[in-house]
């Protein structure tokens, strides 16, 4: 998958989603947002019954390790980097018109202290959460669709900025969420306007759903120890979505 890309680190997961769209807009900065209230949840992933059938672990430059721990809520997935460039995806369907509303738990519990987004060779993050925007076709030779990520990264890129990916400009666009170690070994939950941000990072509203969704820590640039845990997500909906939304 590394060659469809083009390279190792940030063909990122989207190797099977893969990644976005050439839509042109200045990046901004994007407030966190809690968005419209919604009433219908819509569970995009719970770590009890992750790495199922439905899941596929996608390798860009070899594969980090994917398991199940217990935590004091019952499990959570924990992803541990092997000099390595990898996730687990899943297709799905959110229609951001409806469900415009993300929430998700996670931790980071060791940091790559070198990387930062914005520099080619130091293009790792510990943790990911890609939302692709569009059917990137089959795995071994996926179009560009436009893929929004939300990430934990080093105090070099602060909370709230937005990057364009150095591999994919234009393409692959990423928000920070949480930045540096204040919160390390710390479960946080999230909550963004997943409708909002897309809007303000491309410049558009999306064309259709997000169809595939992924979780992705990647440390094969620093080889620093990199270790994070993904327990659960969920979209706030206002309505019920229309046909399945797991596929």
């Amino acid at each position: 998958m590394t060659s469809v890309i083009g390279h190792r680190s940030l063909a990122l997961l989207l190797a099977a989603a893969t990644l976005a769209g050439c839509v042109g807009a200045p990046r901004q900065i994007v407030p966190v947002a809690e968005g419209p209230e919604a009433e219908i949840v819509l569970p995009l992933f719970d770590a009890a019954d992750a790495l199922t059938g439905e899941w596929r672990h996608v390798r860009i430059w070899k594969e980090n390790t994917f398991d199940l721990i217990p935590d004091g809520e019952g499990v959570a997935i924990r992803a541990t980097g092997n000099g390595s460039s990898s996730g687990l995806v899943r297709y799905m369907e959110i229609d951001t018109a409806i469900c415009p509303v993300i929430e998700w738990s996670w931790r980071v519990d060791s940091l790559p202290p070198d990387a930062d987004l914005t520099i080619k060779d130091q293009e790792d993050v510990a943790a990911a959460i890609f939302f692709v925007f569009g059917d990137p076709g089959p795995l071994g030779a996926p179009a560009p669709v436009p893929t929004l990520r939300y990430v934990w990264a080093t105090e070099a890129n602060p909370e709230n900025q937005v990057i364009d990916s150095p591999y994919l400009p234009g393409v692959l666009r990423s928000v920070v969420v949480e930045s540096g170690t204040a919160n390390l070994g710390t479960w946080v939950t999230e909550r963004r306007s997943i409708a909002a941000d897309y809007e303000a990072v491309f410049g558009t509203v999306p064309e259709g759903p997000v169809e595939v969704f992924a979780l992705f820590t990647d440390n094969d640039h620093t080889e620093a120890p990199t270790v994070a845990q993904y327990r659960w997500a969920r979209a706030r909906c206002t309505e019920e979505p229309d046909g399945p939304s797991i596929f």
